[in-house]
């Protein structure tokens, strides 16, 4: 049983310390016989013990009473319309039942969100409010009258996710500098820990060693669905914020710049030279302008070469998506 490849240098600290804790707990299950052959075992748990206490510590620093009270604000949201919904159980008007049952199978998957760790919950409340806004089932979530809490569970994930994002900016900073030291020493000693294991069964076959890696294989496996949900939620929250933000005419930057003219306005509006941010001109007629930009006249505005961006961040220590990328195991 060959271990399976991680991409340790993928990992956000927070799920790389939970990685290598949980390889430290299987590595504890050996026989004394077994752990004589892994040398390198004191110093790999030793160095753990280490990298933890750097997350940890860094992990107090963001958790401030404020995203704590946001945390539980959007949990106490999620268990209010968990609440709602069970209620229609039992409903016996026919409407409310064929909507229970619909939603009920929709909710399914996402009942464990307040114990996720807090970036899993992140994107599992996001990927819950999607589902609940498409097309098919939105009349049974007003059938039974879950569109406001739906709307105020949005509302709390997206403040909470906001003001994560700036603590873990802040957090990363800080840690980033003591992580860059102990996480290549662990990494070379969790490599020769599982090499020297995977060898030795090799060699001489024993039920301790064969456990490890069979253990170890399936957590890989476990953290790499969860990392995959995780960004996939993201992912779809990134498109939604852009489709959402060209609907609504609005951008994040990459405004048009320069060379407009302040002649030949008409209607309510004036002209500005070099305006950025989302400014329009109403009535006004602007000419070379850069990035593509086409020119309008009249009631118009100028609307080429703008560029959107958006994606709210959902994920952990990393960067990725929008702000913050939100992880399993920053919690």
């Amino acid at each position: 049983m060959k271990p399976q490849s991680v991409g340790l240098t993928k990992l956000t600290n927070g799920r790389y310390s939970a990685f290598m804790n949980r390889v430290a707990d299987l590595a504890s299950a050996f026989k004394e016989e077994d752990a004589a052959k892994l040398t390198m075992l004191p110093s790999f748990k030793e160095t753990v013990a280490l990298m933890t206490d750097i997350f940890n510590q860094s992990l107090k620093y963001a958790e401030t009473p404020e995203l704590h009270q946001l945390n539980e604000e959007r949990l106490n949201a999620f268990r209010r319309l968990a609440t709602l919904l069970t209620s229609f159980k039992y409903a016996t008007a026919e409407a409310e039942k064929k909507a229970y049952n619909k939603l009920s199978t929709v909710f399914a998957p996402y009942t464990g969100t307040p114990y996720l760790a807090i970036e899993d919950a992140s994107a599992s409340i996001l990927g819950l409010v999607f589902d609940f806004s498409k097309a098919e089932n939105t009349a049974s979530v007003t059938a039974l009258k879950l569109t406001d809490y739906v709307t105020v569970l949005d509302t709390a994930n997206k403040a909470f996710i906001e003001k994560y994002c700036e603590r873990q900016a802040s957090k990363k900073a800080k840690e980033m500098k003591k992580t860059e030291e102990v996480r290549p020493k662990l990494d070379s000693l969790y490599d020769d820990l599982v090499n020297t294991v995977f060898a030795a069964n090799v060699l001489a076959p024993s039920a301790d060693l064969t456990n490890f890696l069979n253990a170890l294989n399936s957590y890989i496996v476990e953290m790499r669905i969860n990392m995959n949900v995780s960004a996939g939620l993201r992912a779809a929250a990134k498109k939604r914020k852009a489709e959402k933000e060209k609907t609504d005419g609005k951008t994040d930057g990459g405004a048009t710049t320069g060379g407009s003219t302040t002649g030949g306005t008409t209607g309510n509006g004036s002209t500005s030279g070099a305006a950025t941010g989302e400014g329009t001109t109403g009535g006004s007629t602007n000419t070379g302008a850069t990035g593509g930009g086409s020119t309008d006249s009249g009631n118009g505005s100028t609307t080429g070469g703008n560029t959107d961006t958006g994606g709210a961040a959902t994920g952990g220590s990393s960067g990725g998506t929008g702000k913050e990328d939100l992880p399993v195991g920053d919690a």
